[in-house]
C-alpha cells in the first residue's frame, strides 16, 4: 500500500520526522561505508591537527609582556647595568643599549661614561634591595680544542631570579662547584658528576643550567625554542666565592633591583650618570616618549590580527584541497545510495531529506573529525613543548589561540558540510524511476561555465593592471611607491584564476576527452570514466591545481627571499684558503717584504706537515696610498679604492669630490640628497643593476671596491676558472685586472682614489661611504689611472680590482695586511681547521674557520625544495584517494572488462592512465597558475629572473610518472564476483 503523507507536511512523518529519519540513515551510512568514513575522517582531522599544532606552537613561543619581563628579570623589578652614552642622549625604554637625542650631540669623545658597581647602587632608593651578576669569559681546552665559555658569576640560587635563570637538572654551584648549560656540556663531553678543568684545577659538575633566551621585547623565536635556530653558546655558572670567580676576563655586569621603580624621566637621569635600565613596567608596556615607539599594545593587536588572517587564509585553502577530497568520497558514497534515495522518494519523502542525509553525514564525520584533529594537535603542542623544556631552549609559556583554532574547526566542518551537499544535491535531482533502474538522470548539454570564465577573466585584468602598473613607472622611485599595488594584483589574480580554474575543469576535462578517440584502449577506457564520473574526477583535479599552485608560488616567493634577490656565492674557492701573515702598516716596506716571505714559507712547511701540502700558493695584500714613516709607525694615506668611470651609469650623473674644495658638513648632506634624488629619478632597470637598496646611499656593482696587490700564482688562485693566458700576459704588463665592468673606462684604465677620512665631518662620524656604494660619499683626496683589462667573472666575490707589485711603483703606495694564498686542493671540515690550527698555534696565524649554518638557516636554504617535495606528496596522496574512490566506484565496470576477457595488464594500464592523467593535468595547470604570478612580479619588480629559482620545481616533473605507479600498484590482481541483479 502506498504511504500517503498528511496533509502539510513534507517527507513521511513531516519536517521534523524527516529529519530524525536523515539523521538515522546519515549514522546507518557512516557505520555500512566504513572505509569511505574512515577516509573522510582522516582528510580533515590529519591537516587540522597539524595545523593546531603549528599554530598553537608558534603563538606559544611569541612571550607576552609578563614573561618577557620575567625572563630578563626574573622576579626583580629593575636591573641596572653600566652603559656611555652621548652626552644629552636617552635611551630607548626597552634597550639601553641604544640612545637617541632630540639636539644636536657634543663631539664624539663626550661622553657620560660608563658607571661602575659602587656608582650604581649609590642610586637606589632606600629599601631596595639588590644583589650584582658579572658576566665574562674564560678558555679552557675541550673534547675538540679550545673552547671559550661565558661566565655568569652571582649569587643565582636566589629564587628571585627563576625565570632569568633556569636549574634544569642537579644544584648550582657553589665556592668548589659549577653549574654548566648544555652546549658546555656537549662540547665538552661532561655531565652531572664530571669535573670541569678551570685553569690548573678541575671542578665537580653539580647542575645543569640555562640563562633565558630572549630579552627585553624580542622572543625566543619558533626555532630556538624547538633547538634549531641560533648557535652554540657554552657558558659556566659560578658563586661569588668561586676561585675562579676573579680568574675570568669580565664584560660586563648587571644589578638587579627589587623594591624600585622608575619612570621615563627617572631613567633619563640615569643615563645621564651613564647607568642604562631594563624595567619591569616598560618590559610589559612600553611607554611613549618624543624618540621611540609607545606602548607595544597597538603592534600586539595588529601582529595578531596579521597571523589571525595569515593562519586562516592559509586554512582556507587547506579545507579547499580537503572539502575538494572529501566531495570525490561522498560523491561516491552517494553514488551507491541511489537505490535508497529512490525508494525513500517513492515513498513521499521529498529532495529536502535526501539532502539531510548528505548534510547529516557531513555534519557527523566533520564534526568528529575536527573534536579529533583538535584534541590530538593540542596534546601534541604541549608534548613538544614539554620536550623543548627538557632538551631545547623552552618556550615562553603555554599559549592556546583559541580565536585561530575556532576558525580552522569552523572551516574544517564547513568543508565537510558542504563537500557532502554537493553530491546529495545532484543525486537528490534524480528521478526515482531512473534511480531504481540505477542510471542517472538523463545527461544534459553542457553547459559553458560562465561564473569560470568570468573569474579567468577578473584574474586576467587584475594581472593585466599589474603589469601596467609596474612597467609603467617611469623611475625607480615610483616603482617602489607602487610596489604593494602590483604584489597585490598579482597575488588577486592568482587567487580568481584558481577559483575559476576549479569552475571551468569540468569544461576543459569535456574538451580534452573529446580527444580520447585517439589514445590506446587503455587510455580511451580512462578518458571515458573520466567523463563519466565528474562527480570524483573534477574536484581530484581541482584539488591537484589548488593545491600545486599554492606551493609553487610558495617555493618560488621563499626561494627569492632566502637568496636576497640572488643565490649567496662562496667567497673564494671551497679548496682556497687565505692565512693572515702580518698587516705590515707599521713596518718598512723591504723588513716586511722579508718577514713575510720568511712566515709565508715556515707556514707551508707546517701545513705539510700537518698532512694538508698547498698543490699551489701565492701572496696578495691590501694596496694603501701615502709613505710609511719607518720606526713611527704613521703613514699618509689609506687604502686605494677603485672609482667608477666617469660615463658609468651607476654615478647618475655625479662626480666624486674633491677634498681640496674643504665641503662642509650641509655640502656632503646636500649631495646625500641629490645622488638619492637622481636614483630615485633614474630608469628602476639602472638602480637595480647598480646595487641601490633604496635609501641612496650607494651605487655600486660590487660590494668591496679596494685594489688588491698579488702575483701571478695568485691572480691564478683568485681568478679560478676566469683565468686566461691574456689576463696574464696584460697582468705581467703591469694592467690591472678588473672585475667589474663599471669601473673601467672607455680608455680601458681604471682610477684608483683615496678617501679623505680625516675631514673632520667624517672624523665626527657624520658622513660615511656605504658599504654597498662605489660612488664615494667622502671627498677624494689623491687619485691616479692605469690601464687595465677587464675579465668576466660569474660571480661578484673575486676582489674587483687585482695589480702586481711592479704596476704600483711610482705611486707612493705600500703593500699592507700581507696574506698567503693555499690551495689545499680540498675543503676542509670544522674537525680539520681546528686541528691544522692547533699546529699553525706556534706561528701565530690560522685558517679561517668556517662558520656552520645553523639549523634555522639550513631549513630556510631547504624550504623551496621541501615546499616542492610537500606539493608532490600532495598530488600523490590526491592520486592515490581518488583511485581508490576509482575502484571503488568501479567495481561493476572492472567485473565487466574481466568478463570480456582484459587481461591484469590492459586493466592496470586502465589505473595508471586514470591517475597518470589526474596528475599531469593538475600539476601542470597548477605550476602555471602559480608561478606565472611570481615570476611576472619578479620581471617588474627585479628586471630579471635567476632561473636557478624554478630548481626546486623540478621534483615535480617526477610526479605524473610516479602518479601513473600508483594507479598500475592499486588495481587488484583478483576480482570478486558478485551476484547480478542482487
Amino acid at each position: 500500500m502506498m504511504f500517503k503523507p498528511r496533509s502539510g507536511t513534507k517527507g513521511p512523518t513531516g519536517q521534523a520526522g524527516g529529519r530524525a529519519l536523515a539523521r538515522r540513515m546519515a549514522l546507518r551510512d557512516i557505520r555500512a561505508n566504513k572505509s569511505t568514513s574512515a577516509l573522510v575522517l582522516s582528510l580533515i582531522a590529519l591537516p587540522l591537527m597539524l595545523m593546531v599544532l603549528a599554530v598553537t606552537l608558534i603563538d606559544s613561543a611569541v612571550p607576552t609582556g609578563p614573561e618577557n619581563a620575567s625572563r630578563q628579570l626574573g622576579g626583580f623589578d629593575l636591573q641596572l647595568l653600566g652603559s656611555e652614552y652621548p652626552l644629552g642622549a636617552v635611551q630607548n625604554p626597552n634597550d639601553p643599549f641604544q640612545s637617541a637625542s632630540n639636539g644636536d650631540p657634543g663631539p664624539e669623545e663626550e661622553t657620560t661614561g660608563a658607571a661602575d658597581v659602587p656608582a650604581i647602587l649609590k642610586q637606589l632608593d632606600e629599601g631596595a634591595s639588590s644583589t650584582v651578576v658579572r658576566n665574562g669569559y674564560l678558555k679552557f681546552p675541550g673534547a675538540d680544542g679550545e673552547v671559550q665559555t661565558e661566565v655568569t658569576v652571582g649569587e643565582l640560587q636566589d629564587p628571585r631570579f627563576t625565570g632569568r635563570y633556569t636549574l634544569s637538572a642537579g644544584a648550582w654551584g657553589t665556592g668548589e662547584s659549577v653549574a654548566i648549560n648544555r652546549d658546555l656540556a656537549d662540547a665538552t663531553g661532561l655531565g652531572i658528576g664530571g669535573r670541569l678543568v678551570l685553569g690548573d684545577a678541575g671542578y665537580p659538575i653539580n647542575g645543569i643550567a640555562e640563562q633565558s633566551v630572549g630579552m627585553g621585547l624580542s622572543g625566543s623565536g619558533l626555532g630556538l625554542s624547538l633547538g634549531i635556530g641560533g648557535f652554540e653558546s657554552p657558558a659556566v655558572f659560578l658563586a661569588p666565592g668561586h676561585p675562579m670567580a676573579k680568574e675570568a676576563e669580565h664584560a660586563y655586569f648587571s644589578v638587579f633591583v627589587e623594591g624600585m621603580e622608575i619612570d621615563l624621566e627617572r631613567q633619563a637621569a640615569l643615563n645621564a650618570l651613564g647607568i642604562g635600565s631594563y624595567a619591569r613596567d616598560f618590559i610589559i608596556d612600553p611607554p611613549a616618549s618624543g624618540l621611540w615607539t609607545g606602548s607595544s599594545g597597538d603592534d600586539a593587536r595588529a601582529e595578531a590580527l596579521f597571523r589571525f588572517m595569515a593562519i586562516s587564509t592559509v586554512g582556507f585553502f587547506v579545507f579547499l584541497e580537503v572539502g575538494l577530497l572529501a566531495g570525490a568520497a561522498f560523491a561516491v558514497g552517494a553514488k551507491r545510495q541511489r537505490r535508497t534515495f529512490a525508494l525513500l522518494g517513492a515513498n513521499g519523502a521529498d529532495a529536502g531529506v535526501i539532502r539531510w542525509i548528505g548534510g547529516y553525514s557531513g555534519l557527523f564525520l566533520g564534526g568528529s573529525a575536527v573534536l579529533l584533529g583538535t584534541g590530538l594537535g593540542l596534546a601534541g603542542a604541549r608534548g613538544v613543548t614539554w620536550w623543548s623544556e627538557a632538551n631545547a631552549g623552552g618556550f615562553p609559556g603555554w599559549h592556546v589561540p583559541w580565536s585561530i583554532i575556532a576558525a580552522l574547526v569552523l572551516l574544517g566542518l564547513a568543508s565537510a558540510v558542504v563537500a557532502a551537499l554537493v553530491p546529495a544535491r545532484s543525486v537528490s535531482r534524480n528521478a526515482a524511476l531512473s534511480a531504481l533502474r540505477a542510471e542517472a538522470s538523463p545527461s544534459a548539454r553542457p553547459r559553458i561555465p560562465v561564473l569560470g570564465f568570468v573569474f579567468l577573466g577578473l584574474g586576467a585584468a587584475c594581472w593585466s593592471v599589474a603589469l601596467v602598473l609596474g612597467f609603467g613607472a617611469g623611475s625607480y622611485g615610483v616603482l617602489n611607491e607602487r610596489g604593494s599595488l602590483v604584489a597585490g594584483g598579482f597575488i588577486a589574480g592568482m587567487v580568481l584564476c584558481t577559483l575559476g580554474l576549479m569552475l571551468s575543469i569540468g569544461f576543459i576535462l569535456r574538451v580534452l576527452g573529446n580527444a580520447g578517440h585517439r589514445l590506446p584502449l587503455a587510455g580511451r577506457l580512462a578518458v571515458r570514466d573520466i567523463q563519466r564520473n565528474h562527480g570524483r574526477t573534477v574536484p581530484a583535479v581541482a584539488a591537484v591545481i589548488a593545491g600545486t599552485a599554492l606551493a609553487t608560488a610558495l617555493a618560488l616567493a621563499a626561494g627569492h627571499t632566502v637568496s636576497g634577490a640572488g643565490f649567496a656565492e662562496p667567497t673564494k674557492p671551497p679548496n682556497l684558503q687565505a692565512i693572515f701573515l702580518m698587516s705590515g702598516t707599521e713596518e718598512d716596506l723591504s723588513v716586511n717584504e722579508n718577514d713575510a716571505r720568511t712566515k709565508a714559507a715556515e707556514v707551508i712547511e707546517q701545513l705539510e706537515r700537518s698532512g694538508h701540502a698547498p698543490l699551489s700558493s701565492a701572496r696578495q695584500g691590501s694596496f694603501h696610498a701615502g709613505k710609511r714613516q719607518p720606526g713611527t709607525g704613521d703613514s699618509s694615506g689609506g687604502p686605494w679604492v677603485a672609482l667608477l668611470a666617469p660615463s658609468s651609469i651607476c654615478r647618475y650623473g655625479h662626480q666624486d669630490m674633491d677634498s681640496s674644495t674643504a665641503p662642509d658638513l650641509a655640502g656632503l648632506e646636500a649631495r646625500t640628497q641629490a645622488v638619492a634624488q637622481s636614483i630615485w629619478e633614474s630608469d628602476r632597470f639602472t638602480a637595480r643593476y647598480c646595487g641601490v637598496d633604496g635609501n641612496g646611499s650607494g651605487a655600486s656593482v660590487h660590494a668591496e671596491n679596494s685594489a688588491t696587490i698579488t702575483d701571478l700564482a695568485g691572480l691564478k688562485l683568485l681568478l679560478d676558472k676566469s683565468y686566461t693566458p691574456a689576463a696574464g700576459e696584460a697582468f705581467g704588463k703591469g694592467k690591472a685586472i678588473v672585475t667589474v665592468p663599471e669601473f673601467v673606462t672607455d680608455q680601458q684604465r681604471v682610477a684608483l682614489g683615496i678617501p679623505d677620512m680625516g675631514l673632520p665631518e667624517v672624523e665626527r662620524g657624520y658622513f660615511y661611504a656605504s658599504p654597498a656604494g662605489a660612488l664615494l660619499g667622502i671627498p677624494v683626496k689623491d687619485a691616479f689611472e692605469i690601464d687595465a683589462l677587464e675579465v668576466r667573472v660569474p660571480h661578484r666575490n673575486v676582489p674587483p680590482v687585482m695589480m702586481s707589485k711592479e704596476a704600483m711603483i711610482g705611486t707612493g703606495g705600500f703593500i699592507a695586511d700581507s696574506t698567503l694564498l693555499v690551495d689545499l686542493g680540498k675543503s676542509l671540515n670544522t674537525e680539520e681547521i681546528r686541528a691544522v690550527n692547533k699546529d699553525l698555534e706556534r706561528l701565530g696565524v690560522s685558517l679561517e674557520t668556517r662558520i656552520e649554518p645553523s639549523g634555522m638557516d639550513r631549513l630556510m636554504v631547504l624550504l623551496p625544495w621541501l615546499l616542492g617535495i610537500a606539493a608532490g606528496l600532495l598530488v600523490l596522496g590526491t592520486v592515490a584517494v581518488t583511485t581508490g574512490l576509482a575502484l571503488a566506484d568501479g567495481r561493476r565496470d572492472a567485473r565487466v572488462m574481466a568478463g570480456v576477457g582484459a587481461s591484469l595488464e590492459t586493466r592496470r594500464r586502465f589505473g595508471a592512465a586514470q591517475a597518470g592523467f589526474t596528475a599531469l593535468l593538475g600539476t601542470v595547470l597548477g605550476m602555471l597558475l602559480g608561478a606565472m604570478p611570481v615570476l611576472l612580479l619578479l620581471v617588474v619588480m627585479e628586471g630579471t629572473v635567476d632561473p636557478r629559482l624554478l630548481a626546486p620545481l623540478t621534483v615535480l616533473v617526477a610526479v605524473p610518472p610516479l602518479a601513473g605507479l600508483v594507479g598500475w600498484l592499486m588495481v587488484p590482481r583478483r576480482i570478486r564476483a558478485a551476484r547480478m541483479g542482487g
